[in-house]
């Protein structure tokens, strides 16, 4: 009996590792980020943040973002020249604009 109690302990432990893994993911917020040069250094580039919306998934933004990314490709001639701008998944607790001020 005392044989399958120690074996028992690590396939518990395994089971409940992998339980909670899978409940780990959590929802995800897709970001443009968007690059303008800097008004008075033209080396130098602003950086802008904007949330585009959430998903459930790390997938589903991942989907989100490819389909924008291709439709952005389509447009991106017409873009002002210094411009630019790219998607970015962030769980949904990550805000990229940096901590709030008090």
């Amino acid at each position: 009996m005392r044989r399958h109690a120690c074996a028992l302990l690590p396939v518990t432990v395994c089971l409940l590792i992998s339980a909670a893994t899978a409940y780990a993911e959590c929802a995800r917020v897709l970001w443009r980020l968007d690059t303008y040069p800097h008004a008075f250094r033209p080396d130098w580039f602003e950086y802008h943040y904007n949330p585009q919306g959430a998903t459930a998934t790390q997938r589903a933004c991942d989907d989100w973002k490819t389909r924008i990314e291709r439709q952005a490709e389509k447009e991106r001639k017409e873009q002002s020249a210094g411009k630019g701008s790219g998607y970015l998944c962030f769980p949904d607790t990550v805000d990229p604009r940096g901590p709030k001020g008090k």
